[in-house]
Order: structure tokens, then C-alpha cells, then sequence
């Protein structure tokens, strides 16, 4: 009994040294992926900050804080994590909010495109883009997307 465990150890230690460095990347990204959209989720802004850069943190602080108690966010669901490139240093991910304003009590969904890149040792969102549905607060929106009635 003592060798079959000697030998699943034995297995388990060779097997953990095949684990490469794009597979490492992948599982940090779906883990901070995750951590990232709940902290939206949930209002925790230091998850959220933690994965933006400097400037773009000032900002979304900036913006949530301007929102105050109007804004709650009603559900969130990653729904795609799609590695770009061959070097594993890139990610496009999809995300479906839904959200909605206390005073109006409207329920708003969106689907953005999150663009995940890995630098430093660690995976930073460089930033979001609605794809579908209602514009969301937490972000700005250079160009918001076409509707048919934009384009009549």
C-alpha cells in the first residue's frame, strides 16, 4: 500500500513539471478574469483596480464614486476567454452585464469585450468595449455601437 501511494506521489511530482508557462498564463487569466467582473459586481473596486492601469484606476474610481447610490449592477456572467496570438500574452474576453438605475428601476444589459494583455507578470484589463445592448456607466465609450435606427 505504501508503494501505490509512493508511486501516485511519485506520478504527481513528474506530472506537475509538464505544466508550461502559457499554461500557468491561462489558468491566472481565467482566475483574474473572474475576480475582475465579480469586483464589478459586487462594487469591490479594489479587485477591479487592481488589474487597470494607474491612470485608467484614477478614473474608474472617478466615475463609480460620481454614480454614488443610483447605479447597481444586477448580474454579471463571463461568457467567452478567447487567447489571441500564439504567445499566450493576449486575450479577448466577453462579459454580460445587466444593471440598473435605484430611481428608474429599469433593468440595462450590455455585452462588452474586455482586452486582457500580460505584462509584468501579471494580466491587466487595457480596456472595454460594448458589443451589444445599453451603454454601461462604469465605462466610457469612445464610439458606441451602431444601431439600425442609427443607420436609417
Amino acid at each position: 500500500m505504501a508503494r501505490l501511494g509512493l508511486g501516485l506521489l511519485a506520478l504527481v511530482a513528474l506530472t506537475a513539471g509538464c505544466i508550461t508557462p502559457a499554461q500557468n498564463r491561462r489558468d491566472s487569466l481565467v482566475r483574474v478574469v473572474h475576480e475582475y467582473n465579480d469586483g464589478l459586481r459586487w462594487k469591490r473596486y479594489d479587485r477591479v483596480t487592481s488589474h487597470l492601469a494607474t491612470v485608467q484606476a484614477q478614473r474608474f474610481l472617478k466615475t463609480t464614486s460620481a454614480l454614488g447610490d443610483d447605479y447597481q449592477m444586477a448580474d454579471q456572467e463571463v461568457t467567452g476567454i478567447e487567447p489571441l496570438g500564439d504567445d499566450g500574452m493576449r486575450a479577448a474576453v466577453t462579459v454580460n452585464f445587466a444593471w440598473y438605475n435605484q430611481r428608474r428601476a429599469l433593468l440595462q444589459q450590455a455585452v462588452v469585450l474586455e482586452d486582457w494583455r500580460f505584462r509584468d507578470g501579471r494580466w491587466f484589463c487595457d480596456g472595454q468595449r460594448r458589443v451589444q445592448g445599453d451603454g454601461l456607466p462604469l465605462f466610457s465609450e469612445a464610439d458606441p455601437p451602431r444601431t439600425p435606427e442609427a443607420e436609417r
